[in-house]
Parts: C-alpha cells; sequence; structure tokens
C-alpha cells in the first residue's frame, strides 16, 4: 500500500463519515440487475454479502 498517501492509509478499510438516509438508499438499494446477481448467489447469506459488498464499494467509491 505504499502507493497510497497518508490520510489513505489512514482511512482505509473504514467509513470517514456517518452516512445520512440519502447517501444509504444511494449506496445500499439494489436495482433490478444487482438484486439478480446477488439472487444468483447460493444461500441467503451469501445474497446478503453480495448486497452488502455492492454497497460497501459504492459508498468507498463515491466519497
Amino acid at each position: 500500500m505504499a502507493f497510497l498517501t497518508d490520510d489513505q492509509r489512514r482511512s482505509y478499510g473504514t467509513f470517514t463519515a456517518v452516512p445520512n438516509d440519502g447517501q444509504l438508499a444511494g449506496y445500499f438499494l439494489l436495482d433490478r440487475d444487482a438484486r439478480r446477481r446477488a439472487m444468483a448467489c447460493r444461500g441467503a447469506r451469501s445474497q446478503l454479502g453480495y448486497g452488502v459488498q455492492l454497497g460497501t464499494v459504492r459508498a468507498v467509491r463515491w466519497r
């Protein structure tokens, strides 16, 4: 992780602020295609995990 700045290294793997309701909806509500991909996972745990990981990636990407 030498390519990251000190600030990026400190915040890596964490949310830097508490998201508001609008941000949560934007990050974690799944559209039809995302739901279809999640439902293709085997088992309820995997489906939920897929959705949570997708929302987390969206949140980190757009902050």
